[in-house]
């Protein structure tokens, strides 16, 4: 027995059931694996006896970042970061200038490519640690970058489609006669 369905609306409800299943095979299978942070160099709370020539984020694989703020505080409040942050492999890293004793701190922010950040505050103490890390200096803040991927982008096409596909069967209901 033929169905009684037309063949619009047997395509259309085919094209939504390929979507759907599309969609649900890119949530399921789509992600690699979540890269996440590792450590912290110098690591939270330590002591090192020589000034470290930088600071460093390990993660458990490379992050591939979208935006990377790091900013390392001295003993006194100032900015000890020169230049920018270098990404090289699975870690992340900034030079600094932590040439005097005491507590410095190390204020991060990673937006990686799948969506997720690290974000967090690590401190560490040079030679004897004698006062409190100090307050980050005046516009030594990175700001946030609102950026989209290209995962939101393709559930957004779909949810779309998905949408103009159910006003597109409720439109063309077959008259009742």
């Amino acid at each position: 027995m033929i169905s009684a369905l037309p063949t619009r609306r047997r395509l259309l409800f085919g094209g939504v059931g390929v979507g759907l299943a599309l969609l649900v095979t890119y949530l399921v299978f789509g992600g690699a694996a979540a890269v996440r942070l590792q450590a912290v160099v110098p690591a939270d709370g330590a002591a090192v006896t020589a000034s470290p020539a930088e600071v460093a984020l390990r993660f458990t694989a490379a992050p591939r970042p979208r935006a990377v703020h790091m900013t390392v505080v001295g003993p006194a409040g100032q900015d000890v970061t020169r230049g920018g942050p270098v990404v090289d492999g699975a870690l992340i890293s900034v030079a600094v200038a932590a040439d005097r004793p005491g507590r410095y701190r190390v204020g991060y922010h990673v937006e990686l490519g799948d969506g997720t950040a690290a974000s967090g505050v690590a401190t560490f103490t040079v030679g004897d640690g004698a006062g409190p890390a100090g307050e980050p200096a005046e516009g030594a803040h990175g700001g946030h970058h609102l950026e989209r991927d290209v995962s939101t982008l393709v559930l957004v096409l779909i949810d779309l489609a998905l949408v103009a596909g159910l006003v597109l069967v409720l439109v063309r209901r077959p008259r009742v006669r």
